[in-house]
């Protein structure tokens, strides 16, 4: 399956698609797991999806199954965001996915250095994704993550360094740098 992407024109053509999609959820991972209207209304006012941030389409064969957020793109490192639509889960469409928004983020910010990505500890497909598209885990934040109307859970850290993406290696964390 071809996975493309496709800028989104948040505050113009797209808009009301993102906010039908950002509605459709359910997003059972994220820290809002079924936005509102209002509420993705004033995230795009706002601008979570273009203010230092890029939002991109993510096409199969030329269908639209997900979208994903390249966030923080001033910062060092950048943020990823990436949700694919329920229809489109478990079709094997993650990893091209991350794989292809990794691609398009290295590609075009010449300063980037890594890549982070965050997600919940309880979310394995997605950890699974980032370790096979070259992410790192690098953090286990224990109760890192709200959840709406519940107890908190561990939030996992991840990065692809831009000289791993280029050489197609993996730097190893030095985990047991410090002693007693």
């Amino acid at each position: 399956m071809e996975i493309a992407l496709s800028p989104a024109d948040v505050r113009g053509a797209d808009r009301k698609a993102l906010i039908a999609f950002l509605t459709a959820g359910p997003w059972p991972f994220h820290v809002r797991a079924q936005p509102t209207r209002e509420q993705v209304e004033t995230d795009v006012d706002g601008g979570r999806y273009d203010d230092d941030a890029q939002a991109l389409w993510i096409l199969a064969d030329r269908e639209r199954v997900g979208l994903g957020v390249l966030a923080d793109l001033a910062d060092d490192p950048p943020m990823l965001d990436l949700r694919l639509a329920p229809t489109a889960r478990g079709r094997g469409l993650g990893l091209p996915a991350a794989r292809a928004l990794t691609d398009h983020l290295f590609g075009t910010q010449p300063a980037a250095r890594r890549f982070e990505a965050q997600t919940r500890a309880d979310n394995v497909a997605m950890r699974r994704v980032l370790l096979r598209a070259g992410f790192v885990q690098e953090a286990h934040y224990r109760e890192g993550w709200p959840v709406e109307g519940g107890p908190a859970v561990a939030s996992v850290g991840y990065a692809v360094l831009r000289r791993d993406w280029e050489t197609g290696t993996t730097t190893p964390v030095p985990w047991d740098d410090v002693r007693l």
